[in-house]
């Protein structure tokens, strides 16, 4: 899987004036993926580190996405940037700039000519389409890093979010060939102890290794992953339980050790796909 590292950028996230909501949503849509954020810097948009941070983790299969800087004033630097740490050339593209004149015309507002900075797009890669804002978002495929990309987004989470779920993300699965989101179960427990489940899952869980490290691999969890998987796992089977109880009148613990020999013939299916 391609490495992935993201780069906010904004004197205000820094500053506390603002909270960053775009790790959470960029990460969480590539773990569906089985893709995993290496790593994570917050930066200011000053001259010269954009182009510094992005110049660190340029390599052959890399994935890198900035937010923000994007916008046309002169502390928006991001895509001189990321042009001189890619070496990838801007140029203006006739399309964006005709359709910020109209938007302007439509608002009655005059454009500054600051604003055909905006038209800026990269000679070797692509570019998205802003439906809810004026700054489009900017692939760069630096020649130098072979199946490398670099992708600039707004940094407004109104213009983000739907450019990176219905543009960015896209356009990468279809580059890199990720495969579909895996199948997943989530169940929720109450008055049951974490450890008191971990106690009851491990013997149950032992066998499956691989179904724990795939797990772990497609950062399914955000705690350890074992834990987690079990008390899903025992959750599961003794809801199964119950249900036998109040069908069968049996045990709770009798019901549950049944439901467990048909659960461990389901892990086990899983874990064979999984491979």
């Amino acid at each position: 899987m391609n490495p992935i590292h993201l780069i906010l950028i904004g004197d205000e996230l820094l500053s506390g004036k603002r909270r960053d909501l775009h790790l959470q949503t960029i990460a969480q849509s590539l773990a569906l993926h089985g893709a995993r954020v290496a790593s994570c810097e917050v930066i200011h948009d000053q001259a010269g580190e954009e182009e510094a941070c992005v110049r660190r983790y340029l390599a052959p299969g890399a994935v890198i996405v900035t937010t923000g800087g994007l916008g046309p004033t002169l502390d928006d630097l991001t895509r001189e940037g990321l042009s001189k740490a890619t070496g990838v050339e801007l140029r203006e593209e006739p399309e964006l700039w005709e359709d910020l004149r109209h938007r302007y015309e439509r608002m009655g507002r005059p454009i500054s000519s600051s604003n055909r900075s905006q038209a800026l797009v990269p000679e070797h890669g692509t570019w998205f389409h802003n439906d809810h804002g004026t700054a489009p978002g900017l692939v760069f495929e630096p020649p130098d890093w072979p199946d490398c990309t670099v992708i600039a987004l707004p940094g407004p989470p109104r213009e983000l979010n739907p450019m990176w779920h219905e543009q960015a993300l896209p356009h990468l699965i279809h580059r890199y060939q990720w495969p579909s989101p895996p199948h997943s179960i989530l169940l929720r427990f109450a008055q049951m102890g974490e450890s008191s489940i971990d106690e009851k899952m491990r013997p149950l869980l032992a066998p499956y290794d691989m179904l724990v490290r795939e797990a772990r691999a497609a950062g399914l969890v955000d705690r350890d992953v074992g834990d987690e998987i079990a008390a899903m796992v025992e959750g599961f089977r003794r809801a199964l339980a119950a249900e036998a109880v109040r069908e069968e009148g049996d045990t709770v613990d009798g019901a549950a050790a049944a439901v467990g020999g048909a659960l461990e013939g389901e892990l086990a299916s899983t874990t064979r796909a999984a491979r």
